[in-house]
C-alpha cells in the first residue's frame, strides 16, 4: 500500500478526534521533515521545543511555500479546538472554511487526490461536495500531508 492509501486508510478509520489528532500529527512529521531537511545543523533545533506555529514560520522562513501558511495555521487552530474539548465533533463549518484556506492551486490538488482515490476504489465515484464531512476534512489533510510530503521527497 501506498503512502497516500495508508493514510487515508488510517484517517478514515478514526472518529472525528482521532481524524484531527492523527491527521495533525502526520502533518507536523511531514513539517518536522521539511524543517530538518533544509537546515544545515538540524540536531540543534531539538532543544528549541518549537510550537506549531512557531515551526510553520521557521519552516516558511525556509522556503515553505506560503500558500500551505493558512492551511497549517487552520488545522492547529482545529487540532487545539478539539483538544480541550474530547466531545467535539467536525462540523460542515470546519470543513468548508478548511478548504477556503487553500490557494486554488492547493484546492486542484485535492480534488486531483480526490481522482486517485476514486481510481483505487471499487465503489462509486465521490465528489468533495457530497462527501460526508469527515471524509472531506480527511482529503484537505491529506492534501496537505501529502503537498509536504512531496516536497520533501523534492529534497531527499
Amino acid at each position: 500500500m501506498d503512502h497516500e492509501s495508508q493514510f487515508i486508510e488510517d484517517l478514515n478509520g478514526e472518529d472525528d478526534l482521532g481524524c484531527v489528532i492523527r491527521g495533525h500529527i502526520h502533518v507536523e512529521a511531514e513539517l518536522d521533515n521539511f524543517i530538518q531537511l533544509r537546515t544545515s545543523h538540524p540536531d540543534q533545533l531539538k532543544g528549541a521545543d518549537l510550537t506549531y506555529d512557531q515551526k510553520i514560520h521557521l519552516a516558511l522562513a525556509l522556503g515553505l511555500p506560503t500558500v500551505l501558511k493558512s492551511p497549517l495555521q487552520y488545522l492547529g487552530k482545529v487540532r487545539n479546538s478539539f483538544a480541550h474539548n474530547l466531545n467535539r465533533s467536525i462540523g460542515k463549518e470546519e470543513a468548508g472554511n478548511f478548504y477556503k484556506t487553500f490557494a486554488s492551486e492547493e484546492k486542484e490538488y485535492i480534488n486531483e487526490v480526490i481522482e486517485r482515490v476514486n481510481a483505487k476504489t471499487d465503489g462509486p465515484d465521490k465528489k468533495l461536495k457530497t462527501m460526508p464531512v469527515k471524509e472531506q476534512f480527511a482529503m484537505h489533510v491529506i492534501s496537505l500531508e501529502a503537498s509536504l510530503y512531496s516536497l520533501n521527497k523534492r529534497v531527499v
